[in-house]
């Protein structure tokens, strides 16, 4: 391969690009990878009120499709400045010669939660943009039409699956998936927009689909769910109340006899396992616990420790 000023020319390859075959195998692979092939995410319109999903393909996809295209490459160049990273890959069709090159930028993260590695932090969201970067360039790279064509194939497909097992049954596996991450049935509600009862099979991908982001790591349950925001400031006629001595509420037990960890380890908690991509299911039996909040207060360094050891064994 000749490469001059950043473009390249075309080479004679041994086995010529068969578009049909490319077609044909980038849409079997969607059937199999449904959720892991698309991003669905429910924005609400500030001027109408009305929820609609931002959807695209994910780096999965865009794998699949390179990999499929054949007789591609693509090369990445990294910069490294205080605060950030500008990741710079190029895609490159060694048949025809086109390359198309795109920067992106990721911020480095602050700090990382609790007693984590920074470093550790950091090698996650350098893996994190990379994937994106890598994921932009591939499809500025291949036929739009190609990446629009396997998304719909894996909607297809996972709309298939809710068919198969059925609404409720599909719901309520989705939402005992995110009751181990304490994302309670009002905060599921208000991101759809309706009551469960209310749920559409579509309404039902979109949250399947949002816990396949949270399972892989590309989302934290939180983001995806957002706590509900109560308005505390409450018009209320002044009376005048006899002083009385207020008593300290015993703390919240787990049916053990011992407190649970605050609303702000478990959203670290939470946190570190989504950055780390690590199971939320080999957590809890880990700790023999149903659901993230109901760790015990006095096992959170232990839980800490844990999570560091798992992320050890990546490498």
């Amino acid at each position: 391969m000749q490469s001059k000023a950043g473009y390249h020319t075309a080479v004679r390859v041994q086995k010529a690009r068969d578009l049909d075959d490319v077609v044909k195998a980038v849409k079997k692979e969607a059937e199999y990878a449904a959720d892991n092939f698309y991003y669905r995410w429910p924005v609400k319109d500030k001027r109408t009120g009305k929820t609609k999903n931002v959807e695209g393909g994910t780096i999965g996809c865009a794998l699949s499709i390179a990999r499929n295209w054949t007789n591609c490459v693509i090369t990445m160049e990294v910069e490294e400045h205080p605060g950030y990273w500008i990741f710079t890959p190029s895609f490159v069709d060694l048949e025809t010669g086109f390359t198309v090159t795109r920067s992106f930028k990721k911020t480095k993260p602050k700090s990382a939660p609790g007693n984590f590695e920074q470093d550790r932090w950091e090698d996650v969201a350098f893996q994190k943009g990379q994937s994106q970067a890598i994921r932009n360039v591939v499809f500025n790279g291949v036929p739009q039409w190609l990446r629009n064509e396997a998304i719909e194939v894996a909607k297809q497909a996972a709309l298939n699956h809710i068919s198969r097992d059925g609404i409720v049954k599909s719901r309520d596996k989705a939402m005992g998936f995110l009751s181990g991450y304490g994302i309670t049935e009002d905060r599921v509600k208000a991101v759809i927009g309706k009551a469960l009862n209310d749920f559409t099979a579509q309404d039902v991908q979109t949250i399947r689909n949002l816990c396949q982001q949270i399972q892989n790591g590309d989302v934290s349950a939180d983001d995806a769910f957002p706590p509900i925001e109560t308005d505390q400031k409450e018009d209320k006629p002044k009376t005048r109340t006899r002083k009385t001595e207020t008593t300290e509420e015993p703390p919240k037990t787990n049916g053990n006899g011992k407190g649970k960890i605050t609303e702000a380890d478990a959203q670290e908690i939470d946190k570190s396992l989504s950055e780390f991509q690590l199971s939320v299911a080999a957590f809890k039996r880990a700790f023999d616990i149903e659901n993230i909040v109901d760790l015990p207060a006095d096992k959170m360094e232990e839980a800490r420790k844990w999570i560091n050891t798992e992320v050890d064994k990546l490498g």
